[in-house]
């Protein structure tokens, strides 16, 4: 289980030079992580000399090679994938007591959806992201908690992990995010509403909730399912986890609410109920779908916290970052929704 206690970490730009590995899902991209790997670790030498890369395999996945290499004092760590291999690296290196703090992640976006890419202000294709990783800064985020899985990103239930369950690996490398939208397309029509019982503290204090829900969402950061903005005022550097309840509905009205899940006004929704909150405790009365930054487990109680400042990333050069499209959430300093 990783350190609870993780402190706030500071940069060390000398140790990041000194030793680096890429750690590369060979499935990702439509087989581009197996056929583009050694030509980018060529391309980011010139900021990490030392840099190498390894593939994940069936018997020696992404969580074990990141365990490994932070027991070899590894210090930075090249993701070539999308969002679940960038979580099975960090939950890898903070197996390692101490390893998650003194540790910074960048990540090529070579899944399906690339949300924390996004997020990182890194592009979506990999020469750009490659570029802007040569060029890249450090910058402290807060990770999420749920049980004992750490999340950068977003951890989502209900219709949203459901849909991401019916969804293979064959279909996520050969159709990309329309394998998504068919298996979310089947998990509306066949989806059953779950009871739950809610608890969290917020900034306002303590918060109670009982009801039947259709989906829900705890978020780190903005953007989920490539580029879904689930919580339009997160900030992964604020201390908060930005969180919803989507309460069921007929499959027309819970399609509605998908569509303005889309374009970011879900929160208007009187269907939605949104909160703040750095400790949520969600009781389900059934097992229920949880996907956290894309795996997905069956769980019948859901605890999360958020561990601020928990460790560093790599994000574009503010210069790429101002250029980036005005829909991209970025890593910023903590504060309120504008």
């Amino acid at each position: 289980m990783p350190d609870a206690s993780i402190p706030r970490v500071q940069p060390e730009p000398e140790k990041e030079r000194e030793r680096a590995t890429m750690i590369v899902n060979p499935s990702s991209g439509k087989g581009l992580g197996a056929t583009m790997h050694a030509t980018l670790v060529e391309r980011l030498r010139a900021r990490w000399p030392s840099l190498d890369a390894e593939l994940c395999t069936l018997e020696h996945d992404a969580e074990a090679i990141a365990r490994e290499a932070a027991l070899r004092d590894v210090r930075t760590f090249v993701v070539l994938g999308g969002d679940g291999t960038l979580n099975n690296v960090i939950n890898g290196v903070a197996s390692v007591p101490g390893a998650l703090a003194r540790s910074v992640f960048g990540v090529l976006p070579a899944g399906t959806g690339n949300d924390l890419a996004g997020t990182l202000g890194l592009g979506t294709s990999l020469e750009e992201a490659a570029d802007r990783l040569a060029r890249s800064e450090a910058r402290t985020i807060d990770l999420g908690l749920l049980e004992d899985r750490l999340f950068a990103n977003v951890s989502a239930g209900g219709l949203f992990a459901e849909a991401s369950e019916a969804t293979s690996q064959e279909a996520k490398s050969l159709a990309g995010r329309l394998a998504y939208l068919v298996a979310g397309s089947r998990a509306l029509l066949d989806h059953a509403g779950v009871g739950v019982e809610l608890t969290a503290t917020t900034p306002q204090g303590a918060l109670t909730w009982r009801g039947t829900i259709a989906m829900f969402a705890v978020c780190n950061a903005q953007t989920f399912g490539g580029g879904k903005p689930l919580a339009p005022f997160a900030q992964c550097d604020d201390g908060w986890l930005d969180a919803f309840v989507v309460q069921d509905a007929n499959a027309l009205g819970l399609a509605r609410v998908l569509l303005e899940i889309s374009g970011g006004t879900h929160l208007e929704d009187d269907r939605v109920v949104g909160f703040r909150a750095s400790e949520i405790d969600l009781r389900f009365d059934r097992p229920t779908h949880v996907n956290v930054d894309g795996e997905v487990a069956v769980l019948e109680r859901a605890r999360y916290r958020v561990l601020p400042g928990a460790t560093r990333v790599l994000v574009a050069p503010e210069a790429d970052a101002d250029a980036a499209p005005a829909s991209d959430a970025k890593v910023t300093g903590a504060g309120e929704p504008e």
